[in-house]
C-alpha cells in the first residue's frame, strides 16, 4: 500500500487465493474459521472485479467450490432449529445471487452483438460464460436440503446458456438428492415432495439430452427414476435404545436402511 510501484495482483493470484479458501477446517473453532474463509473468498472476488480484473471459469468455479466446502448442513440433525434452517437458505440465496451476477446475460450479449453490427459498442461487464464445470460446482455449492428447490432453476439456466450437462454431473445431482430424500424429523420413509419434483425435472432433462448413452448415464437415469416415484408413507419406529442413548445417528441409520 505504501509503494506506488507495487505490481497489481493478477487474475491468477486471485484464483489461487480463492481456491485456497476451499479447504476443510479442522480446529476447535472450525465453524467460525469456515465462515471466515468463505467470506475471505467473497471479499477477494469483489476486490478482483473492483480492480477491473475480469473473472474467468476458474475464478467462479473456485468460489463455488469454497461455497460447497463451507456450506452449512443439518442433514444429520434431528432437532435443528429455525435459525439453522434459515442459515442453509441464506447460504443458498448467496450462491444463487453469485451465479446470476457473475454469468454472462444472454439478452445483453445479443444487444451488444446488435450494436456491434452497426459500428457501436456497449460497455462491457466482467461476466463469465458458464460451462459444465461451473454448473457442476453450482450444484455442489447449494446447501443440501435446499438443493431440490433449486434444481429447476439450475437446469433451466443450463438450457438458456446452451450448456449440456453430462451424465457425471446428473449422477452427482441424483446422489445429492438421494441424501436428502426423506426428512428425518418426521420419522417416515416418505419422499419429500420437493425431491420428487426435482428428480422428475432432472429425469426429463436427462432423457432430452440422451444421457443414457453416456458413461454412467444408465446409473444416473435409474437413480433419478427411483427418486421420481412416490413412496408410501411408512412410519419408522424409534429404536429401542433411542430413549437410553438418544443418538441421532441411530435414527438416521434406521431411516437410511
Amino acid at each position: 500500500a505504501e509503494s506506488c510501484s507495487r505490481p497489481l495482483a493478477s487474475r491468477g493470484t486471485y484464483n489461487i487465493l480463492i481456491s485456497a479458501c476451499a479447504r476443510t477446517v479442522k480446529t476447535p473453532s472450525s465453524q467460525e474459521n469456515s465462515a471466515s474463509l468463505l467470506q475471505l473468498a467473497f471479499d477477494a472476488y469483489a476486490l478482483m472485479t473492483q480492480q477491473g480484473i475480469a473473472p474467468d471459469h476458474i475464478t467462479l468455479t473456485s468460489l463455488l467450490h469454497a461455497c460447497a466446502k463451507h456450506a452449512p448442513t443439518n442433514e444429520h440433525r434431528l432437532g435443528f432449529s429455525r435459525d439453522q434452517v434459515d442459515e442453509e437458505r441464506q447460504h443458498t440465496e448467496r450462491v444463487i445471487d453469485l451465479f446470476e451476477a457473475s454469468v454472462s446475460d444472454v439478452t445483453q450479449k445479443r444487444e451488444r452483438a446488435a450494436l456491434a453490427r452497426v459500428g457501436l459498442h456497449a460497455a462491457a461487464t466482467p461476466t463469465v460464460e458458464p460451462n459444465v464445470a461451473v454448473f457442476s460446482a453450482l450444484i455442489g455449492a447449494v446447501a443440501p436440503k435446499c438443493l431440490p428447490e433449486e434444481v429447476a432453476f439450475i437446469l433451466g439456466q443450463a438450457q438458456i446458456h446452451k450448456v449440456a450437462l453430462n451424465s457425471f454431473v446428473l449422477l452427482n445431482l441424483a446422489r445429492r438428492l438421494q441424501k436428502v430424500r426423506v426428512d428425518p424429523k418426521q420419522f417416515t420413509l416418505e419422499t419429500r415432495p420437493e425431491v420428487l419434483e426435482a428428480a422428475r425435472c432432472a429425469l426429463r432433462y436427462a432423457e432430452r439430452h440422451g444421457v443414457a448413452a453416456q458413461p454412467k448415464g444408465k446409473t444416473a437415469m435409474q437413480l433419478l427414476k427411483r427418486l421420481s416415484k412416490p413412496t408410501k408413507r411408512q412410519a419408522v419406529a424409534a429404536p429401542a435404545n433411542r430413549t437410553r442413548a438418544g443418538t441421532p445417528d441411530t435414527v438416521m441409520w434406521t431411516l437410511e436402511n
